[in-house]
């Protein structure tokens, strides 16, 4: 029986599978709001066709194929398969925001985020006073934007009361007593001969340009030796 227009109930929708039209009440347009309401029988709406990828889109607009913004679910042949924000031309900028009501989380059980570590070659008879590089540790030219940095330092003395320093810096920074410092560990005290110890800090910092980094070491008495490595994540 065919609803009266506007009615609240969804009326069929002929050939949406390419073939026969479904059965009433499976597929309509709700009359109220003009949306297409899908009730499948047995509660799972599949999108399929063999062995082709398949993809699901929502536009936030289309006005061409050459002017457009998107939301893609997308799968290929052997992965990867795609949640994303696609827009052209590719300029476009949109972010994407994955959001759980209430107290609810968001959890992406085998989430691997890109961290890059760098880790350095150990530095002995460290001069008094003076910062030197540690081997090693120098990256590639980073972008600019905000990073999550953990910055790891093993440093033993020689003798006596110590005190070291490390500082991430630019890889312009020369060695000495005043570096330039993006992040660091200060005031770290061994005391005892041939005392290890390990330190560690987190830390975010923002690159206002592009450059590499380093990570330099210091001791307050002659002849201390350390090691580090640094860690970093951007994140904005």
């Amino acid at each position: 029986m065919t609803q009266p227009i506007n009615s609240g109930a969804p009326t069929p929708v002929q050939g949406v599978t390419g073939g026969p039209g479904l059965p009433q009440g499976v597929a309509g347009v709700e009359g109220t709001t003009g949306n297409v309401v899908v009730t499948p029988p047995s509660n799972t709406l599949q999108v399929r066709k063999g062995d082709s990828p398949q993809s699901i889109q929502v536009y936030e607009f289309y006005h061409s194929q050459t002017d457009n913004v998107r939301l893609e679910l997308l799968t290929a042949t052997g992965g990867p398969e795609t949640i994303g924000v696609r827009a052209a031309p590719a300029g476009v900028t949109r972010d994407l925001n994955i959001v759980a009501s209430g107290n609810g989380r968001v959890t992406i059980p085998a989430l691997q985020l890109p961290f890059t570590t760098l880790t350095g070659s150990s530095t002995t008879a460290l001069a008094a006073g003076q910062f030197t590089d540690i081997p090693g540790t120098t990256s590639g030219v980073l972008a600019t934007g905000t990073y999550f940095i953990i910055v790891e330092i093993w440093v033993m003395n020689t003798g006596g009361i110590c005190q070291f320093n490390a500082n991430l810096c630019p890889s312009t920074t020369g060695t000495g007593g005043s570096p330039t410092t993006l992040t660091g560990l200060g005031g770290v005290q061994v005391s005892g001969a041939n005392t290890p110890i390990y330190q560690t800090i987190q830390s975010v910092i923002t690159l206002a340009t592009a450059q590499a980094l380093k990570l330099q070491i210091s001791s307050n008495v002659a002849g201390g030796q350390g090691n580090g490595r640094y860690t970093y994540l951007k994140i904005g």
